[in-house]
């Protein structure tokens, strides 16, 4: 954490973060408790990654609630429903 309390998750748990106040009477500290969650695990893609213009492939991937999307829609697109 920075002097500012911006918190850096590091890994999945939890932690208490503490902020502290100190003047000539003493010093109080409050505390919060974060979570911090792991990403999704994602199985990889599967299925013909070679097309030819003007025609499709079905790709797959067992990992449920994922949304397909293509980074250059010039050269391919697809359906970004999500999967069943």
């Amino acid at each position: 954490m920075d002097a500012n309390g911006l918190v850096t998750a590091v890994s999945a748990g939890t932690a208490t973060i503490n902020y502290a106040v100190t003047n000539t009477c003493g010093t109080t500290t409050v505390s919060t408790l974060i979570t911090v969650n792991a990403a999704p695990a994602v199985e990889p893609i599967s299925g013909n990654t070679i097309v030819c213009t003007g025609n499709t492939t079905q790709l797959a991937s067992i990992t449920g609630s994922g949304i397909w999307s293509s980074n250059n829609e010039e050269v391919a697109t697809v359906d970004a429903q999500r999967p069943g």
